[in-house]
């Protein structure tokens, strides 16, 4: 019990720092486009090559729009980022949920078709703070796909900011 306030009130602790300390990557980079698309599994079975390999099986939406529910399902969520600026742009990404049970992010660097795993087999305190941060090269293109799982509230907003 005492370890599940420890968490919550980290949590709060966290929001309230984030909300003072960092801006969206969209407020303080709006050049950088983003594009986000998700996919349900609803059997849990898909690994990141089946699902880099099927890239119509997504449904485009925005991020706020993503159907997260209550049924546990596991959600890919891919996000596609532009950055037409001459110089490297350092990103956090942030599930802004501390119930999840998967929370993997994968980044395929569009230029060099390389898929390079950032987030797996979290410890208890990248739990509580689901993140991962990335370089976003000046001047190319990547598509961050995360997968996420949830046994508590069902919203799991993708939060991106400049490191």
């Amino acid at each position: 019990m005492l370890a599940l306030l420890l968490m919550l009130f980290g949590v709060n602790l966290f929001q309230a720092y984030s909300n003072e300390q960092f801006e969206s990557l969209a407020k303080t980079q709006p050049q950088i486009s983003q594009e986000y698309a998700y996919l349900v599994d609803e059997q849990h079975q898909l690994s990141i090559e089946q699902v880099v390999s099927q890239p119509n099986s997504f449904t485009k939406a925005p991020n706020s729009e993503i159907p997260f529910d209550l049924s546990h399902d596991t959600f890919w969520i891919k996000i596609s980022l532009e950055n037409p600026l001459s110089s490297n742009i350092s990103i956090t990404l942030h599930a802004d949920n501390a119930m999840l049970t998967v929370f993997d992010v994968f980044l395929l660097n569009n230029q060099e078709n390389e898929l390079e795993p950032l987030a797996r087999e979290q410890s208890a305190e990248q739990f509580a703070f689901p993140h991962s941060e990335f370089m976003l090269p000046a001047e190319q293109a990547v598509t961050v796909f995360v997968k996420v799982r949830a046994n508590g509230p069902p919203n799991i907003p993708i939060n991106l900011y400049q490191s």
